[in-house]
C-alpha cells in the first residue's frame, strides 16, 4: 500500500503566473525589488526578534506581537501564529488593500518604480474579447487625472479654476495631496491628449471618461469645464472622479463617473487613502457627505474624515471602515438628514460589528462652512464629542413623542412603533453577546427591563433583501464572491488521524526549511535505501492543503532544487496552502533547532519513516475493517486466518519501516 508507482502529476501552476502571458520575469523582478519588512513596516510596527522581525497582525484583532516577517536563507515571507494569514508581498498587498494579483503587481511595481512588459499580441486579442481588464482602466484614470492637473496648473488655462480653489479656501497644499485638476472648455480636450498618444479610445469610454456622439461620428469628453476631484481607492489610485460646474447655468452642479469594474460608489469612500493613518491612530472614523468637506477638515488638521459619494453609509463601507477603527461617526448638516442617517447606520450597526455615532453640526452648517469660521474647529470637535450612537440618537425622536403622552397606552403604543422599527433595520438579525448588550442598552434608554424589550419584540422575521439591496449592503454580488474567491478545498477524511496528519506535517516542514534533505536515501529492511519519492506521492497526502504543499515540494526534490520558502508560496495556487507552506517553515526551523543528537538527514529519514508507517497502519486498519464487515466474520475460519495475516503482514511492514520521528 506504501510504494505506489513513482510518476510524478506537476500540480497546476498558481493562476497568478498564467495571468501573465510576458509577465513571468516581471513577477521575479517586483518580487526581488520589494523589501517586505518595509513593505508592511509601513503598515504595522515591526521590529527585530533573532533572525526575524515581528509585529502586531493587521488582519486579526491582535494585541500582542503573533506575526513574523522572515528575510533570511533568501526567504521572504510573512506568517501569523494566531490566525494563520501568511504569504509573500503580493498576498500582503492583495489581503491587506483587498486588490487582487494584477492590482498587486501593478501597485508593487510603481512603488519600486518598474515599468511592467507591455501585454503581448494575445494579451491584447483577450483584453478586445473580454474588455479593458482593471489594470487598463486603472491606467486610464490615472492618465486623465494627470491630464486635469496639468491643466489646473496651466498659466493661462487654469487661471479660473486656481481662483475656484482659492475662494473655497482650498490651499496648494491640499490640491496637490488631493490631486484636484481642471477640465478644460472644450468638448475634446481629453480626447486630444488619447489620441495624440495612440490610447485605445474604448478603453477611456469604458472608463467613463470619453462618450460616443449620438451620431456614431467620434467621441467626446464626458468632463467640460469643471473642477476635478479624483476618486482613489485605498493606495491612492484614482479610479473615477467626481467634477464640479465652474459656470453657475450649467447642470447638474456635480456630475460623477459612472460604476465601472474598479469603481463602486457603495464601497468606496473618498479619501481614504490620506484618512487611514489617522483613522487608525484614533481608533475613529468621521464620514461626512462631501469633497470640499473632506479637504477642509484634512487642511484643519482633521484627517480622520472621509466622504461617502453620494449614497448612505453601506454595510461594504462598514467592512471597510472596520480594518482600521471600531467607531464610525456620521456627520451630517440637519436634523432631517440626520434622522436618515440614523437608520442607515442603525441597520450597519446591526450587521456589522461597528460602533456607529451620529453627529450633527451646529446651525446646520457644513464641514467646509463651520471650519472657515474663526472658532469652526474648536466647535467642529465639540460637536464630534457629542454625538450620540446612532440608536440614542433616533431615540430622541421617540423620547419627544414619549413626553407627549400622558397614558400608558399611548405611551406604550410608541414604544412599540420604536421597536417596530429596531426590527424592520435588522435587529432580529442580531445573536448573542451583542445582542444582549443592545437590548440592555435600549432598557436603559426606556426606563423598562431588557426581559420587557425582548417580549415587546415583533415575532415576524424581517424578509430578506431583494438581490439589489443585498448588492447594496454588501457591495458585492453573488457571482462576484463566486469568481473573486478560490474555491474551497475537499474535507479531509473524517478518519484522518491526528499521527497521520503531524507524519505528513513533520515530513514537509523539513523538506521546506532544508530541501537538500530530499537527497538523503531512506533505508528500509527489505528493500534497500531509496527516495522518498519513490516510496510515496503527494496524492497519498489525506491532508488536502499538504498534498498541494507536497505536490509542488516534491516535484522540485525529485529535480534536486534548491528552493526558498517564498519561490514554494509563488508556485501555490490556493491561500490554505500558502498558509500551510509558510506555518510548516517555522515547524522546519523548530524541529531542526531543538535536536542536538540527531542529525538532520537521520531527522528527515525518521520523519520519512514515521509518514510510511501512518499510511500503512490506516492502510491496515481499512483492510481489516473491511473483513470484520464481511458476513460472519467472527466464526468464518477463511476471513479469520486473513484477519490473521493482515495482523502479521502488518507487523512485519512496522519492523521494516522502523520507527517514527522521535520527541
Amino acid at each position: 500500500m506504501y510504494r505506489p508507482c513513482p510518476s510524478h502529476v506537476p500540480s497546476k501552476t498558481r493562476l497568478r503566473i498564467k495571468m501573465a502571458v510576458d509577465g513571468s520575469s516581471d513577477i521575479q523582478r517586483v518580487r526581488d525589488a520589494t523589501d517586505l519588512v518595509a513593505l508592511i513596516g509601513e503598515h504595522v510596527a515591526l521590529r527585530p526578534k533573532g533572525r526575524e522581525h515581528v509585529g502586531v497582525c493587521p488582519f486579526h484583532d491582535d494585541h500582542s506581537p503573533s506575526m513574523a516577517v522572515v528575510t533570511h536563507k533568501g526567504n521572504a515571507f510573512y506568517k501569523c501564529h494566531a490566525c494563520g494569514a501568511g504569504g509573500d508581498v503580493f498576498d500582503f498587498v492583495q489581503n491587506y488593500h483587498k486588490m487582487d494579483f494584477a492590482e498587486a503587481l501593478r501597485f508593487l511595481a510603481d512603488r519600486a518604480g518598474i515599468t511592467l512588459t507591455p501585454l503581448s499580441k494575445r494579451a491584447a486579442h483577450d483584453s478586445e474579447s473580454h474588455g479593458p481588464s482593471r489594470s487598463d482602466l486603472r491606467e486610464a484614470a490615472g492618465r486623465a487625472a494627470a491630464f486635469y492637473q496639468r491643466v489646473l496648473r496651466h498659466p493661462d488655462q487654469g487661471q479660473l479654476g486656481r481662483r475656484i480653489l482659492e475662494d473655497r479656501a482650498i490651499g496648494d497644499e491640499a490640491a496637490e495631496a488631493f490631486m484636484l485638476g481642471l477640465a478644460p472648455d472644450k468638448w475634446d480636450g481629453l480626447l486630444e491628449v488619447i489620441q495624440k498618444n495612440k490610447l485605445s479610445i474604448d478603453l477611456f469610454v469604458q472608463a467613463g471618461l470619453l462618450k460616443p456622439r449620438r451620431n456614431d461620428d467620434g467621441h467626446y469628453d464626458t468632463f467640460r469645464n469643471r473642477i476635478i476631484f479624483p476618486i482613489c481607492n485605498e493606495v491612492g489610485q484614482p479610479i473615477a472622479f467626481g467634477a464640479r460646474i465652474i459656470n453657475p447655468e450649467d447642470e447638474p452642479k456635480y456630475l460623477n463617473s459612472p460604476e465601472t469594474p474598479i469603481f463602486h460608489k457603495s464601497r468606496t469612500l473618498y479619501g481614504l487613502h490620506l484618512a487611514k493613518r489617522s483613522i487608525i491612530d484614533s481608533g475613529t472614523a468621521i464620514v461626512t457627505e462631501g469633497y470640499t468637506d473632506v479637504i477642509a477638515c484634512h487642511q484643519a488638521g482633521l484627517k480622520n474624515v472621509v466622504a461617502t459619494l453620494g449614497t448612505a453609509l453601506t454595510r461594504e463601507h462598514a467592512q471597510i471602515l472596520g480594518k482600521f477603527c471600531h467607531t464610525v461617526v456620521l456627520l451630517f448638516d440637519g436634523d432631517d438628514a440626520g434622522q436618515r442617517a440614523a437608520d442607515r447606520g442603525i441597520e450597519v450597526f446591526f450587521r456589522e460589528p461597528i460602533d456607529v455615532k451620529v453627529c450633527t453640526l451646529p446651525d446646520n452648517l457644513d464641514p467646509d462652512d463651520l471650519l472657515r469660521q474663526e472658532d469652526g474647529a474648536e466647535r467642529f470637535n465639540q460637536a464630534i464629542a457629542g454625538a450620540q450612537d446612532a440608536i440614542r440618537y433616533k431615540l430622541r425622536r421617540f423620547d419627544r413623542a414619549l413626553k407627549d403622552q400622558t397614558g400608558l397606552s399611548a405611551r406604550q403604543r410608541t414604544l412599540e412603533t420604536f421597536l417596530r422599527e429596531l426590527h424592520t433595520l435588522g435587529l432580529d438579525s442580531v445573536s448573542g453577546v451583542r445582542r444582549h448588550l443592545i437590548f440592555d442598552q435600549l432598557a436603559d434608554l426606556m426606563g423598562v427591563s431588557a426581559r420587557e424589550i425582548e417580549n415587546a419584540m415583533p415575532r415576524t422575521p424581517v424578509h430578506s433583501h431583494a438581490p439589489s439591496e443585498t448588492a447594496e449592503l454588501t457591495g458585492r454580488t453573488t457571482s462576484e464572491e463566486e469568481d473573486g474567491s478560490p474555491a474551497p478545498l475537499p474535507s479531509a477524511p473524517t478518519n484522518l488521524s491526528r499521527a497521520r496528519r503531524q507524519a505528513e506535517h513533520d515530513l514537509l516542514a523539513l523538506l521546506i526549511f532544508d530541501p537538500t534533505l530530499g537527497r538523503h536515501l531512506i533505508q528500509l529492511e527489505n528493500d534497500g535505501p531509496c527516495r522518498l519519492t519513490d516510496l510515496v506521492t503527494e496524492e497519498q497526502f489525506a491532508d488536502p492543503a499538504a498534498r498541494l504543499v507536497a505536490g509542488e515540494v516534491f516535484e522540485r526534490v525529485e529535480s534536486d532544487q534548491v528552493f526558498s520558502v517564498q519561490e514554494l508560496l509563488a508556485a501555490l495556487d490556493h491561500p490554505s496552502a500558502r498558509e500551510l507552506a509558510a506555518a510548516l517553515y517555522f515547524r522546519g526551523e523548530s524541529h531542526m533547532d531543538g535536536k542536538t543528537t540527531i542529525t538532520p538527514a537521520e531527522l528527515y529519514q525518521e520523519a520519512g519513516r514515521a509518514l510510511l508507517r501512518a499510511i500503512e497502519r490506516e492502510a491496515y486498519h481499512a483492510e481489516m475493517d473491511e473483513k470484520r464487515r464481511t458476513p460472519d466474520s467472527a466464526s468464518n475460519p477463511e476471513v479469520l486466518q486473513q484477519l490473521l495475516d493482515l495482523r502479521k503482514k502488518q507487523g512485519h511492514m512496522a519492523a521494516a519501516i522502523g520507527s517514527g520521528l522521535r520527541s
